[in-house]
């Protein structure tokens, strides 16, 4: 009778041990979300949590989060270059919630851009005729990181446009992806970028 005494004691001590420890690593990443002026590392997360993307998934799709946190797991995204990610993205991408739709818009761009990702480029493009203007803001200045052809004439048409604060951002993401394309193509060809 003691054995089994013992028995329970010791599973009802290991069953509590591992709550408490899910619930310090739950509130551990609700802190990472939470963080203001810090960035985690994509070695980091991983390191403290294994499932840290689908942490951030789950977080980015969570209607019930706070808008901070919710933004935050979507940007922190960017730190999962995958083929899933972008999908999540593409998604929250057409959200009811403009903010959502901002925030996923830009890390698509940010993240899939510079990799030549068609998906995200015709999505980002899209999202220039958003309904919301902050999004349709957004998607000009994530259109500088895109390297397809249809993202620079979209951008020359737009710095055209008759919305002044739309011009000015689709001028400054021009100048921004041609110096950033220079840049690549000096590096590439071993040239000293700060000459």
């Amino acid at each position: 009778m003691i054995k089994i005494l013992t028995t329970v004691a010791i599973l009802v001590a290991t069953a509590a041990s591992s709550l408490v420890h899910a619930q310090t690593s739950a509130d551990e990443f609700r802190g990472v979300l939470s963080a203001i002026d810090t960035v985690p590392t994509r070695e980091g997360l991983l390191a403290r949590w294994p499932d840290a993307r689908d942490r951030m998934i789950a977080a980015a799709r969570d209607n019930a989060l706070d808008g901070y946190r919710r933004q935050r797991a979507i940007t922190l995204l960017s730190l999962f270059p995958e083929d899933r990610v972008r999908d999540v993205l593409l998604t929250l991408s057409t959200d009811t919630d403009g903010s959502v739709r901002r925030y996923s818009i830009y890390t698509l761009g940010r993240t899939f851009g510079p990799m030549g990702d068609a998906q995200a480029e015709r999505r980002v493009i899209e999202a220039t005729t958003d309904r919301d203007g902050r999004v349709r803001l957004m998607a000009v200045r994530a259109l500088r990181w895109a390297r397809g052809s249809a993202a620079a004439r979209t951008l020359r048409t737009l710095a055209d446009s008759e919305d002044q604060s739309l011009a000015r951002a689709a001028e400054r993401s021009l100048v921004r992806s041609q110096r950033g394309s220079m840049m690549n193509e000096n590096v590439s060809s071993g040239s000293d970028v700060a000459q």
